[in-house]
């Protein structure tokens, strides 16, 4: 693991991700009532892990090129990090982005984040849930907490019909 904290050290970041094909990254920032402000940049390309002291290094511009490459970024929940990213870099261009918490989300049925909610919010339909675990799946499906109270997670995907 390598801490960035100043000019010569992000030249030298820029050289150890140039043609990276994936770019694994987190940031860590502070909202306030003033704005964003970008405060740590974790990036790995998959060999190393850097950590970027975003507030004593003021101008991250030299990153833009290794950014902008076409490499995938990985990240989970990364809309704020793309926002803050492009930002920060002057980014030109859009990047490929991987989202981890968007594809666990399309492969579970837990509300607002699965598939079902997705295709609901964006389609109007309703996912109709058992009111009782069929019998092919009582051992994935644990018995309702309450009878008015319909069933809204741990549910394996065979309970849902559309």
């Amino acid at each position: 693991m390598k801490f960035i904290a100043n000019v010569s050290d992000l030249a030298e970041l820029c050289r150890a991700l140039r043609g990276a094909e994936i770019l694994f990254l987190d940031t860590e920032f502070e909202s306030n009532r003033s704005g964003t402000e970008l405060c740590l940049l974790q990036v790995s390309d998959g060999r190393e892990v850097f950590l970027v002291d975003a507030i004593a290094i003021r101008d991250l511009t030299p990153l833009a090129a290794p950014f902008e490459s076409g490499a995938l970024w990985v990240l989970h929940a990364g809309q704020q990090d793309v926002m803050l990213l492009g930002e920060r870099l002057k980014l030109r261009t859009r990047p490929r982005v991987f989202d981890t918490q968007i594809a666990w989300s399309l492969s579970t049925v837990e509300h607002s984040v699965s598939l079902a909610y997705a295709q609901f919010r964006a389609l109007g339909l309703r996912a109709r849930r058992h009111t009782k675990p069929t019998t092919g799946c009582v051992a994935h499906c644990p018995p309702r907490s309450s009878p008015t109270r319909p069933q809204t997670s741990n549910t394996c995907p065979s309970c849902i019909d559309f």
